[in-house]
């Protein structure tokens, strides 16, 4: 996978790793060093592999700190994955003792290097690394989260804000997510295109099935919610309007 001259570097879509007793170092340097030389990699499975701990993925130093203040660390590559496939590895049976760490450092791998990731497969909700937080940011993220997140995009070029604008007339709400098609300034985003990610939204999280745990419950109508007023609220309709002035009718 590091060598120069692999002819599939753009065309790698999904790869599966299952049963490659891909340890907690593999995994680190699968989404430092390799996953960002394929950038249209959107599905890594690494289901029954040997991953114990999700410590590095933040680049945490010697004082126990995530990144820089709990900021993401630059020298880290944002993480471009839409699927994470990490069922049956032991991270999710981590003891009582480990598990509010590890649940920490997946929460900010979640909000600050994986902008784009909504899902980790079926052993997440299941296991005692879920939080309702986690949970949170992984459904924004399936739902656009990046377009709206100005610092997590990659672009520098207009011409890709004229790509989208000419994918309104003919695709569907899922191609629009799919490719390289980030804007380097929030209000370059066409305003009409929040008519398809909105109703994007609303295709994907019928289909989710409520999340019933013994310490919560969220309904799939309540994380929809949650996720369209962040579009909205973060979107080019309403971004950086002040809102603290409200006029007496």
């Amino acid at each position: 996978f590091l060598r120069p001259n692999i002819q599939f570097t753009e065309s790698l879509k999904e790869l599966n790793l299952n049963r490659s007793h891909i340890t907690t170092n593999g995994f680190n340097m699968l989404l430092s060093e390799i996953v960002p030389r394929y950038p249209n990699l959107r599905s890594l499975s690494l289901c029954k592999n040997q991953i114990l701990s999700f410590r590095e993925l933040m680049g945490e130093n010697v004082n126990g700190r995530i990144g820089n203040g709990g900021e993401r660390d630059l020298n880290l590559p944002v993480c471009e994955l839409q699927e994470l496939i990490l069922s049956d590895n032991p991270v999710w049976s981590a003891s009582s003792s480990k598990a509010e760490l590890e649940r920490r450092y997946l929460e900010h791998f979640v909000k600050l290097r994986a902008v784009r990731l909504g899902y980790l497969g079926y052993r997440f909700e299941k296991s005692n690394l879920w939080s309702p937080s986690t949970q949170h940011w992984l459904d924004i993220n399936k739902c656009g989260r990046f377009l709206v997140d100005k610092g997590n995009r990659r672009g520098n070029n207009r011409a890709e804000t004229e790509l989208l604008r000419a994918r309104l007339s003919s695709s569907t709400p899922d191609t629009i997510m799919d490719g390289n098609q980030d804007t380097n300034d929030q209000n370059d985003v066409p305003l009409a295109l929040w008519a398809l990610i909105l109703e994007r939204a609303n295709i994907v999280f019928p289909k989710l099935e409520s999340i019933t745990r013994t310490d919560c419950q969220m309904s799939s109508y309540a994380r929809m919610s949650n996720v369209l007023y962040y579009l909205v609220r973060n979107g080019p309709a309403v971004a950086g309007r002040d809102f603290s002035m409200r006029q007496e009718i």
